[in-house]
């Protein structure tokens, strides 16, 4: 189901480069928690500008994006299951993985995603 389509998709990644860089200060995350959490704000604002979501000349594949987000978002799920960090901060972490899991299965990723499904 391709509920989401690529204009779309753009600006839930703008709002969650927001969510990550906000975090650390909303949730108050310890020290390993709030790097994370910057870095992938940085990582997905970095992914963002060169993903290709329609005719632009961007370099990234838009299911090049799509392959890197399922793999995020297994990766937060794992981290909020192992990390010695306290609860808020490991729910924070898995609740953004469940979202951006949720997002990549709505998301259009064109005819080259397809296989992944």
């Amino acid at each position: 189901m391709h509920l989401i389509k690529p204009s779309a998709h753009r600006v839930l990644d703008v709002v969650t480069v927001a969510v990550f860089a906000a975090a650390p200060s909303v949730v108050g995350f310890g020290r390993g928690a709030r790097a994370l959490s910057y870095g992938l704000a940085a990582v997905h604002l970095m992914m963002t500008v060169a993903t290709r979501f329609g005719t632009d000349r961007r370099p990234v594949p838009l299911a090049v994006h799509g392959h890197v987000e399922i793999v995020v978002a297994a990766a937060l799920l794992i981290v909020a299951a192992v990390a010695p960090w306290p609860m808020p901060d490991r729910w924070f972490f898995a609740g953004a993985g469940l979202v951006i899991g949720a997002v990549w299965a709505l998301s259009d990723y064109g005819h080259e995603h397809s296989h992944i499904r």
